[in-house]
């Protein structure tokens, strides 16, 4: 069995959005999330939510796609 990415492999090879987006950013949107999970209230997001989420990050991140 192979992986699909090793360790070695820069970030903007397997998720080229998160590259311009700061640390702050992402550690505050697990930490919401996790907060909401504790409560009860998420149990984990949607295929949708990924998919729009990821598009929000790409337009963000990539003004000229």
């Amino acid at each position: 069995m192979t992986n699909e990415y090793s360790p070695d492999d820069p970030i903007d090879d397997i998720a080229p959005f998160l590259r311009d987006t700061p640390i702050e950013d992402l550690i505050q949107e697990v930490i919401e999330s996790r907060d909401a999970w504790l409560r009860g209230d998420r149990n984990g997001y949607t295929m949708e939510e990924a998919q729009q989420m990821a598009s929000q990050w790409t337009a963000k991140n990539n003004p000229n796609s």
